[in-house]
């Protein structure tokens, strides 16, 4: 049960239960809005809308979205098998409208299909009979023309100003042989003026609307506004441009989930408890959709990898409206890593579908955009916008000696081992961030169609960055290296953030919520009092005053590590024994110490000893945490992280000589730079972060720290606890997508 606590304005009751949008209350007026003209469905994505569209086909898996290279060129796109038709309903085609799209077959089928099939598009408006608009027979065994995307454009004149139903139909060739029927739509969209409309309906009253973007897998040294000069990012600049740019902005956690929990909660992940992408975030930790609910806005986030879902997360709480991946499990016709997650255009096309029915409402949209995580594969004409030549080459050496990550299934690698050029990956993920970019702009141009950009906040931020060897690690984010948590942090909102400011002080991922809330005068939320553990950025742009020397912290997939810095100096623990492979391993409660600010590559450790307590290891309390093999792995993870939270608790923070002995002490991993072996100053920072990491490792338990919000006596420990996802598709699709726990190295 929940204690009811009156504050602000709303009485709590079980977390769980969502609070009725819209419902008046005195702190809601009514006023008349100026009458605007504003521009609707100007842009009907039809990949987005398969969803919603009527399908006529003999198998469930004759239609589907899908992602395909054909010639080395890929698209985003519908698979449709012969004979099946996609019915799109209602429609509305405004004026100067057309269509564009791409048709092609799949590459296995080319050698197969005897007879090829007929592209076909029908539309149906104002009662009359189907009138076919668009017809091709594709014959990749019989026209090696066809052995490619073909790209296409036709006008709809005839469908103009008028409410449409179209036809998509796939048919067999003239033999009418179904074998190897494997037609593609590649990217098809329909462009028109869309249409006007009068926004003069009586609005409450208006506030400032929050629109929080992350980035999933960018660094922020591939951004054009973060010192980048050949990565195009024109609609993130003008962003900067137009706001506040962080320049030392660092993720709670490299990790998808665990980051953007900590961005929701403002709660570090050894602390809400989300470790891994398979852990479901507990329903009773506040978070910052539920005090934006509270404040009558209407929520909607927009995700697009598969475990981000509702299922798999627990992030869809508090939230009004959850899209995600419409999940396809891997069969015959599918790919497990499409089929999993979505386009950067389609998640756009999301949410700007949802925009455009609520744009008279104050809301609160998260969008997520997962394109630049590898595979890196660039879409279309974003394919190799970067890199000329042949990667294939034999003459490039660059992948010979590169080693990847043990856990990870050599046969899911296909998109790498045909490539022998290193700088053709960095330059793809480059690619992928342009193309994100470019939708970001599609965002934005939305908002200003719909009047709503000069009234809306917008963060954008990424979830974790991306190694490319730097560390011996390649083509993942699984360290606390800069590599992988060094991130964008850009606050845009003209009418009250100033213009072209770069602030160098360091934030955290769990800084933004407080922002937002501080951005929108929300100053006395209960909620946020009592758990939130980030601050406001806003006086870093407001004053030149702030002088708090802050520590972060950064916590490791798994507990496998954690990291903490100051402006200075950042301390990297390793918790447990485990590796990538044999040239990256990490030794149980090693410490490395790094100058960020000379070293900001982390290339040179300053320093590096063992925190060691020998007596722990013989301690009888740690027979408990014995990991046998045949214990469940559910059971093992558990085990793992008690037995590190017991070792740590049990750590002294040691004296300043103590800790100069450590630095000098004869072991295989003592070691400090002679400039620094005698710097009384360096140990009593060192100390201090040493401090910040315990503390961290080990934070007081989620149910402790929300007793002064719940009747935490009346609940179960089960409702503070983010448990970890048993559903065997879930955990089949996360090992083939690399999202594996550490193993323990002796």
């Amino acid at each position: 049960m929940i204690k009811k606590i009156k504050y602000g304005f709303l009485s709590f009751i079980l977390p769980f239960l969502m609070i009725s949008c819209g419902q008046k209350t005195d702190s809601i007026i009514e006023i008349n809005q100026d009458k605007k003209n504003i521009v609707l469905g100007n842009e009907l994505d039809l990949l987005f809308l398969l969803d919603k569209a009527e399908i006529l086909a003999e198998q469930t898996n004759y239609v589907s979205p899908t992602f395909e290279t054909l010639n080395d060129e890929s698209y985003w796109g519908i698979f449709q098998h012969s004979t099946s038709s996609i019915i799109y309903k209602n429609l509305y085609i405004g004026k100067n409208s057309k269509m564009d799209f791409f048709v092609g077959m799949r590459e296995k089928t080319w050698d197969q299909c005897a007879d090829g099939v007929v592209f076909q598009i029908l539309a149906k408006f104002d009662g009359n009979k189907e009138i076919v608009i668009f017809e091709k027979l594709v014959d990749p065994l019989h026209n090696k023309e066809d052995r490619k995307w073909q790209n296409v454009s036709i006008p709809l004149e005839k469908c103009e100003e008028k409410i449409v139903d179209l036809i998509f139909k796939i048919l067999p060739g003239h033999q009418n042989n179904l074998a190897y029927d494997w037609a593609l739509w590649g990217r098809p969209v329909i462009q028109s003026d869309g249409k006007q409309y009068n926004s003069n309906k009586m609005q409450k009253e208006k506030k400032t609307n929050v629109i929080l973007i992350t980035l999933d897998t960018v660094r922020k040294d591939y951004i054009g506004c973060y010192g980048n000069d050949w990565i195009q990012t024109k609609h993130i600049d003008e962003m900067a441009q137009k706001g506040v740019l962080f320049k030392n902005a660092y993720s709670a956690a490299y990790t998808t989930n665990p980051s953007h929990a900590s961005i929701l909660t403002s709660l570090m992940p050894f602390e809400h408890g989300v470790i891994g992408n398979d852990y479901n975030l507990a329903h009773s930790i506040p978070r910052l959709p539920q005090i934006l609910k509270e404040e009558k806005y209407v929520t909607g986030a927009f995700v697009s990898v598969y475990h981000l879902d509702k299922q798999n997360s627990g992030m869809s709480l508090w939230f009004d409206h959850y899209d995600e991946v419409p999940k396809k499990w891997p069969e015959e016709f599918g790919s497990m890593t499409y089929n999993l997650t979505r386009s950067a255009s389609t998640v756009t096309s999301a949410a700007i579908d949802w925009l455009e029915k609520i744009y008279e409402e104050n809301f609160f949209l998260w969008i997520h955009y997962y394109d630049p995580h590898s595979p890196y594969i660039a879409e279309g004409n974003y394919h190799r916008m970067y890199y000329q030549g042949d990667p294939r080459s034999d003459t490039h050496t660059s992948m010979q000696n590169v080693k990847f990550n043990l856990s990870w299934d050599v046969n899911l690698l296909d998109w790498i081992h045909s490539y022998n050029d290193l700088e053709y990956f960095k330059k793809e993920y480059g690619s992928e961030i342009t193309m994100t970019d470019d939708q970001i702009g599609r965002l934005v141009n939305a908002l200003k169609r719909m009047d709503l950009y000069e009234n809306t906040l917008i963060v954008l931020t990424a979830d974790h960055g991306e190694s490319f060897g730097e560390h011996n690690l390649y083509f993942d984010h699984w360290t606390n290296f800069n590599t992988d948590i060094h991130v964008p942090l850009i606050i845009s909102y003209p009418p009250m953030i100033p213009q072209g400011v770069e602030v160098e002080a360091i934030a955290s991922g769990i800084d933004i919520a407080p922002t937002i809330l501080d951005m929108l005068e929300i100053n006395d939320n209960f909620l946020a009092k009592n758990t939130f553990q980030g601050k406001s950025l806003r006086p870093y742009w407001e004053s030149k005053e702030v002088t708090e020397n802050r520590i972060l912290t950064s916590d490791g997939l798994f507990y496998k590590d954690i990291a903490a810095w100051n402006e200075r100096y950042k301390l990297i623990w390793d918790l447990y024994t485990t590796g990538a492979h044999d040239d990256f391993i990490q030794k149980e409660d090693r410490i490395t110490v790094y100058d960020i600010v000379n070293d900001p590559q982390e290339q040179n450790p300053i320093g590096c000893f063992l925190w060691l307590e020998k007596m722990v290891d013989h301690d009888p309390a740690m027979a408990a945490f014995a990991i046998n093999k045949s214990d469940p792995f559910n059971v093992q993870i558990s085990k793992r992280f008690l037995r590190i939270k017991f070792r740590v608790e049990k750590k002294k923070i040691p004296s300043v000589d103590e800790l100069q002995s450590w630095f000098l002490a004869d072991n295989d991993y003592a070691y400090i730079i002679p400039e620094k072996a005698n710097d009384e100053r360096f140990y009593k920072i060192v100390i201090e972060i040493m401090e910040k990491l315990k503390l961290c490792a080990n934070p007081q338990p989620l149910k402790e720290r929300l007793k002064s919000i719940y009747d935490v006596n009346a609940m179960d420990d089960a409702d503070f606890e983010s448990m970890q996802i048993t559903d065997p598709k879930y955990q089949e699709a996360l090992q083939g997508n690399l999202y594996t726990a550490p193993e323990i190295r002796k």
